[in-house]
């Protein structure tokens, strides 16, 4: 009697500890994020929609990458080109309607999308001649999200005091460089390193980078001698080194770009989610906008600057002559 009691004991704590949905449970919400970005100046453009869920602790960015993320079924996008006519009274525009592609990406660089078997939806689509984009994403069991964008033209870039064709960046006198751009930019700078070895000539690239806003920046003496010293190797067959052409190139953007060090991240919130003591919860993560691109080619750098990375006692191993 005493045995048929403790199954009977056993048995009730089994079905009510079985319950379907026990209050402690946590809310697992289902989070759109999307990944997007437009150049007015390219003509293939993706866009990535994924899922995240509520209380993730901001790992949105870890999903992009995982190949093996969940996606939502039955999505349909739809873009709005626009091209604003300002030559009218009033002012018009005109708007081409279009569909992106569903596609798969199989082979592709790493970088924000998942790599690789990435879904994405491609527009195909020349955008130089167009002001702006508008996304409609619709989602089963979401609010359609609308994203609008204004495309951004190439950054302007000058140089002040410059003498010439040539640039010069020496000790005393760093390059001077003025622009504007969008909110987020990066300026980039490609220095050819010619090598004579015992092989023969070759011709490598070293790269500096800069995050900054719009307005004037300034590549010193020391940004060239660290990128020099950092990026180059020494090697006892080679001969000499010499500085080749120089190129400079400035990416500027609007938008949500959480990979750059003053990381942006644009959320949607709910503002229905009322539950004391508990944060809002996003309705939509987005990531991406519209970028720019200028490049200014092939710059000369004149004799000084030769001379000074010749003389450069922290580059003496590298081997640098003057011409």
């Amino acid at each position: 009697m005493k045995t048929n009691l403790l199954w009977v004991v056993f048995i009730t704590f089994y079905w009510v500890s079985c319950e379907e949905n026990p209050d402690i449970c946590l809310e697992r919400t289902p989070i759109p994020v999307i990944y997007n970005v437009f150049n007015r100046y390219d003509s293939v453009h993706y866009t990535y929609i994924t899922k995240t869920w509520s209380g993730d602790n901001g790992g949105t960015l870890v999903t992009a990458q995982n190949p093996d993320s969940i996606y939502f079924r039955d999505v349909t996008v739809k873009m709005d080109l626009i091209r604003r006519i300002d030559s009218v009274v009033p002012p018009k525009r005109d708007t081409i309607h279009v569909v992106p592609d569903f596609e798969w990406l199989h082979d592709k660089k790493p970088g924000m999308f998942a790599y690789p078997d990435c879904p994405v939806y491609t527009l195909r689509y020349n955008l130089e001649d167009f002001d702006a984009i508008i996304s409609y994403i619709s989602i089963p069991g979401y609010k359609t999200i609308v994203l609008p964008y204004n495309l951004l033209l190439k950054p302007e870039i000058n140089f002040p005091h410059r003498d010439g064709m040539t640039i010069a960046i020496l000790p005393d006198k760093g390059l001077i460089i003025d622009f504007k751009g969008g909110s987020v930019n990066e300026v980039r700078f490609f220095f050819e390193i010619i090598t004579k070895s015992d092989a023969g000539f070759t011709s490598d690239t070293v790269v500096f980078k800069k995050y900054m806003s719009n307005g004037r920046t300034t590549f010193t003496y020391d940004n060239l001698q660290s990128v020099l010293n950092l990026q180059l190797t020494y090697r006892s067959d080679i001969e000499y080194r010499r500085l080749g052409k120089a190129s400079l190139e400035i990416w500027t953007g609007y938008g949500s770009f959480p990979m750059l060090p003053n990381r942006q991240e644009i959320n949607y919130y709910n503002n229905d989610y009322t539950v004391p003591g508990s944060p809002k919860i996003p309705t939509v993560f987005i990531y991406g906008g519209t970028v720019g691109t200028n490049r200014v080619e092939k710059l000369e750098l004149d004799y000084l600057t030769h001379e000074a990375v010749a003389n450069d006692t922290i580059l003496s191993r590298f081997r640098f002559v003057k011409w």
